[in-house]
């Protein structure tokens, strides 16, 4: 097995996330923590829309595909991109295994998104789990301009990040080691505050922000092997202090729903 991050600073995202869903996904994401916090996701985003069966989905940085395939079966369509040929290629053997019908996976890059939408049709939602803090501010500028015009008036984009306000940050000198092993050269942790302006900037309404993890996240990666009698506990006591107003300011990572004016933008 390879070292994921022998040389992280070296690596480009595609070459990380390439060893990272070649070697350690799987140890990871299946212990019950991890497994608890996507299944959440999963049903959370089959919620949001009027009329799920219609929902059409464009998934920026779907990885293996995991939430995607456990959201399908409630939506319409799904369409996941990645820039890691291993991810997608695992989704697909996910896809199949699962007998999902509903959605596909290809390798691309999220700079231009004018391609996934050829038919000037648009999307209902587009999500972005887990995507906009591996890139810089200009290109999310650019990217959420894009994902603007890709959306259908009264469309919704569901982001999924990183605070830079969690408070799982003063145990990071401890674990630092896992820390850089499982964290891409361009990752960093997103201001909440600047994240909304940007979104007001592309055209979205004033966004809509949950808090879907206050300490699991960082704890599922660090102790996967968590069994599934301890994970229950833990993943309430998460859950009641994710809803603890003043606290929930504090957790590891939020959830931005924004919503495309239903009078304003046009697709490409």
């Amino acid at each position: 097995m390879h070292e994921l991050a022998d040389s992280a600073d070296a690596l480009t995202e595609r070459e990380f996330h390439n060893r990272f869903y070649a070697d350690e996904f799987e140890r990871i994401h299946q212990g019950g923590l991890q497994r608890r916090k996507r299944a959440a996701i999963a049903d959370f985003l089959v919620s949001l829309p009027t009329e799920p069966s219609s929902c059409r989905v464009l998934s920026l940085g779907c990885g293996v595909g995991d939430i995607e395939i456990m959201a399908a079966p409630g939506l319409g369509e799904i369409v996941g991109i990645d820039i890691s040929d291993v991810g997608i290629s695992q989704a697909a053997s996910r896809a199949r295994a699962a007998g999902v019908k509903n959605v596909r996976f290809e390798t691309g890059d999220c700079a231009d998104l004018g391609a996934w939408a050829e038919d000037g049709s648009g999307f209902d939602m587009i999500w972005a789990l887990g995507f906009l803090h591996h890139i810089d501010d200009a290109e999310m500028a650019a990217l959420l301009g894009d994902c603007f015009r890709l959306l259908k008036p009264g469309g919704l984009l569901v982001s999924a990040d990183p605070s830079a306000r969690r408070m799982a940050n003063i145990f990071k000198p401890f674990v630092r080691s896992a820390y850089e092993k499982y964290h891409s050269p361009d990752e960093r942790e997103l201001e909440l505050g600047r994240l909304r302006r940007h979104l007001i900037a592309a055209g979205f309404a004033t966004p809509r922000i949950l808090y879907h993890d206050f300490f699991v996240g960082p704890l599922g990666w660090v102790v996967p092997g968590i069994p599934d009698w301890l994970a229950t506990p833990l993943w309430h006591l998460d859950r009641l202090l994710r809803s603890t107003p003043g606290l929930r300011a504090f957790a590891n990572a939020f959830i931005s729903v924004a919503r495309k004016p239903a009078g304003g933008g046009t697709t490409r």
